[in-house]
């Protein structure tokens, strides 16, 4: 079965750990919601190191781009605060393929099931 790409973004701050935990946790609950997850803040500081100029830059062009191609943007938290400039977000959302807002996994998993994908 064929999943949807899922991006995920949240008000990332704090500790990197607490980060690290915090989408993984996110990640599996839209995996099991029926989505295949992409999580940058999981495995961008893997490579990159945000410190260096060019290299901060080049981690906000893959975010980027891996958001253009997800069918699906999940915010985990409030919208305002998710790391992407509010004309990103419009922008992009313009271009997903479908775009929803749901209280919860359940009714996200109820979507996939009676959708194209």
């Amino acid at each position: 079965m064929k999943r949807p790409l899922a991006y995920i973004t949240a008000a990332w701050c704090g500790e990197d750990y607490k980060n690290t935990e915090q989408a993984a946790r996110y990640c599996r609950a839209v995996y099991e919601a029926g989505f295949s997850p992409i999580c940058p803040t999981l495995y961008l500081p893997l490579f990159l190191n945000d410190a260096v100029p060019e290299e901060h830059k080049n981690g906000i062009d893959i975010s980027r781009d891996l958001l253009r191609r997800s069918h699906v943007l999940v915010v985990c938290g409030h919208m305002e605060n998710c790391g992407f400039s509010p004309s990103d977000i419009q922008r992009v959302v313009a271009e997903l393929h479908e775009v929803f807002d749901f209280c919860g996994l359940e009714e996200a998993q109820l979507h996939f099931e009676n959708s194209p994908y």
